[in-house]
């Protein structure tokens, strides 16, 4: 199993929260399977308290990299960093906390990692090592019906 488990135990407590979403997993080739994505979607406030915690971390840094050769373009990159952090988080309605499937082409096991909700996301199978892309269910099939 290539799984750890820490990996699997922080896998389980990610899929207790959130929205369940069912996804498809579609290789170059046309294999398909499918599996689950939980995904966080957030609260206006929730979305601003995230971005402000971004904004205050690289701010209160940006002071301290002034001791950093070159000294003066660090505190400026650091505040540039906190400002467009700021609004891309500020951005993100939803968050993938996880998921699980199985590979379309060997069907082991997968855990899907979290992270933005941008779709289509790549994966690589732990097994055979071949990539596939996780959708969501409804746009692999709107994909399909416009195809056909």
């Amino acid at each position: 199993m290539p799984y750890s488990p820490e990996q699997l135990e922080k896998h389980q407590a990610a899929m207790t929260r959130g929205d369940e979403v069912p996804v498809t997993l579609r290789m170059h080739e046309g294999q398909t399977s499918e599996g689950t994505i939980r995904i966080q979607r957030l609260s206006p406030e929730e979305r601003g308290k995230r971005a402000r915690k971004w904004l205050i971390t690289f701010l209160v840094l940006a002071p301290v990299t002034v001791v950093c050769p070159p000294h003066f373009p660090w505190p400026i990159l650091m505040t540039l960093i906190a400002i467009g952090g700021y609004f891309l988080r500020r951005g993100r309605h939803e968050l993938v906390l996880g998921g699980e499937a199985k590979c379309p082409k060997c069907g082991a096991f997968q855990v899907l990692e979290g992270g933005n909700a941008e779709f289509p996301m790549a994966h690589f199978c732990t097994e055979c090592g071949e990539r596939s892309l996780v959708a969501p269910a409804q746009e692999v099939a709107a994909v399909s019906a416009k195809s056909a």
